[in-house]
């Protein structure tokens, strides 16, 4: 259970960080828009990543003081502690989650039907002068790829689809065979969104909306792709140097022709619930010439200035990730050791494990005759605050982890729970001059060590019983 602990508190953390990086974005964009536009859509699919990427966790890598993480098993996997109102709280995310989901499918039914229509009603291009075309833009933009070119006479725009087997459907064939500008225009648009991998980015960005279908930026990010996506595809047309070179001017007379000529059928037939990507409307095509206008007015930003451009973003970013992330932790913190629970035969406390301190005893270094075993599966992760144990312990024998750096002022808190219930055991530190602290228990039992000493200490429990014990429990360190 406590790996989906784990990954719904690191879901939860990183839709956070996802939403803010969305920000960024778009402080980003209110500054660029108008003078270099091309690099929005670079920053913009590097914000995806947020989402998906925990990038706060390189912390834990400097900071040997990161809070409450712990860290577990063979591989060194990062987990987070489980307490029953976590569980509760962690329960309530996976049910909004999976409430949001159910409507996100429930109301893109009619989408995934009309998607499904629309592949049955394609049918393979046989003109050859279109296919001889298709292949002659391919090869000006250096695709080597097979890509299948269909069409479809119900569609209202063309697009591309296929990850693995990339698909260009054209819409109104007849309509651009007489066009042969327009043909052009729309092979390469089409064809552009391949050599930019912008079917693979758009199916990354909606896997991320599903990942965190109760996060408003993680929807509003998947339509920023599917908008700036056409920006890039407009924009290299226009620029592409090797092949066919449109105006701007004429680039988006052929595309609003087009659309006229749609508004103007007013077919029903030809309607779909498929967005089509050339153009969402006339409204919207309007905007994306008026960003390419703009743009052509100001310097081309080179390749440095790019480079320069994303890599602030992704500073400023993950600034704003290890930040968000250290204080989530932090609060998760706050929230474990506020609600964790230790029982016993007559105590069942929710609060603090500080509330059951009692006796502390000392044994002088050369009294200590003890049998020591250093139990290697306690060291879980020598940066982590909190690591957990569970340990079968021999009659008479002490449990010891490897030692571990403190400053006098810190203090060690030590918690177990022990059967059988009624052995004695107790639980302590080594300290570095090698005195032996501890305090005596049996059942649940729980105590903080406060330090007078800098230097490396050692965790333990002993068991004080004629019988093997097995103690479940968790150190800081």
């Amino acid at each position: 259970m406590n790996w989906i602990n784990t990954l719904v508190v690191l879901l939860f953390i990183t839709t956070i960080i996802g939403g803010l990086v969305s920000v960024i974005w778009k402080g980003f964009s209110k500054i660029l828009l108008t003078k270099c536009p091309n690099v929005l859509y670079l920053i913009l699919k590097i914000s995806l990543l947020f989402y998906i990427v925990p990038v706060f966790l390189l912390i834990i890598s400097f900071d040997k003081n990161y809070p409450y993480i712990i860290k577990c098993g063979m591989f060194d996997l990062i987990s987070y502690g489980v307490t029953p109102v976590i569980l509760i709280l962690v329960a309530a995310i996976i049910i909004l989650w999976s409430v949001c989901n159910f409507f996100l499918v429930f109301i893109n039914i009619p989408q995934i039907k009309a998607w499904r229509i629309m592949k049955k009603q394609c049918y393979l291009v046989r003109d050859k002068d279109v296919l001889r075309l298709f292949e002659e833009i391919k090869s000006e933009l250096g695709i080597k790829k097979r890509i299948i070119l269909k069409c479809n006479d119900y569609i209202s725009s063309p697009m591309m689809h296929g990850i693995f087997r990339p698909t260009v459907v054209l819409a109104n064939l007849d309509y651009w065979k007489g066009n042969d500008r327009g043909l052009r225009l729309v092979l390469y648009h089409e064809l552009m969104h391949y050599k930019y991998r912008d079917i693979n980015v758009k199916f990354f960005s909606g896997f991320i909306t599903v990942l965190h279908s109760y996060n408003i930026f993680a929807h509003m990010n998947s339509a920023h792709i599917n908008t700036w996506s056409e920006f890039q595809c407009d924009l290299h047309v226009c620029e592409y140097k090797n092949g066919e070179v449109f105006d701007i001017k004429e680039y988006y007379n052929i595309i609003i022709d087009y659309l006229s000529l749609l508004i103007e059928k007013k077919d029903a037939n030809r309607k779909t619930n498929r967005r089509f990507a050339l153009a969402d409307s006339e409204n919207s095509v309007m905007r994306r010439m008026g960003i390419m206008i703009d743009s052509k007015k100001t310097k081309t930003v080179s390749k440095m200035g790019v480079a320069a451009i994303a890599m602030a973003f992704v500073i400023l970013s993950s600034s704003v990730s290890l930040a968000t992330g250290y204080q989530a932790t932090k609060a998760y913190a706050n929230l474990y050791t506020s609600t964790v629970i230790i029982e016993s035969d007559d105590v069942n406390v929710i609060g603090t494990v500080d509330d059951l301190e009692d006796m502390e005893y000392e044994i002088a270094p050369e009294d200590d005759d003890c049998v020591v075993v250093i139990m290697q599966e306690a060291v879980i992760g020598l940066r982590s605050t909190i690591v957990t144990f569970n340990w079968t312990i021999n009659a008479g024998v002490r449990a010891q982890s490897i030692s571990y750096k403190k400053s006098a002022g810190d203090t060690i808190m030590i918690s177990c729970t022990s059967l059988p219930g009624d052995a004695p055991y107790w639980i302590g530190i080594i300290e570095p001059d090698g005195t032996v602290r501890y305090s005596a228990g049996s059942g649940a039992k729980a105590h903080t060590f406060s330090l007078d000493q800098t230097g490396y200490y050692s965790s333990f429990v002993q068991n004080r019983s004629s019988v093997t014990i097995n103690s479940v429990g968790s150190y800081t360190k």
